[in-house]
């Protein structure tokens, strides 16, 4: 699931940085999709930052998790 998250988080970024309105609303929808489906199975400090739409935040974490 982390891996589809971090996924989405990349190109919501991208839609951001070219300005894409459907690509942030599709993205920001998946996202939204996945921490409803997911919640119980997330790390607790992930869903914060999701539910918060701290996506910045999200993205380190990941990264954090993937070289610990």
């Amino acid at each position: 699931m982390e891996a589809q998250i971090k996924e989405a988080l990349i190109r919501l970024e991208k839609a951001i940085t070219e300005s894409d309105g459907d690509g942030i609303l599709v993205a920001t929808r998946d996202l939204d999709a996945m921490v409803a489906r997911e919640r119980g199975r997330l790390s607790p400090r992930l869903l914060h930052f999701l539910e918060r739409r701290s996506y910045g935040k999200a993205r380190e974490f990941l990264a954090a998790e993937e070289g610990a």
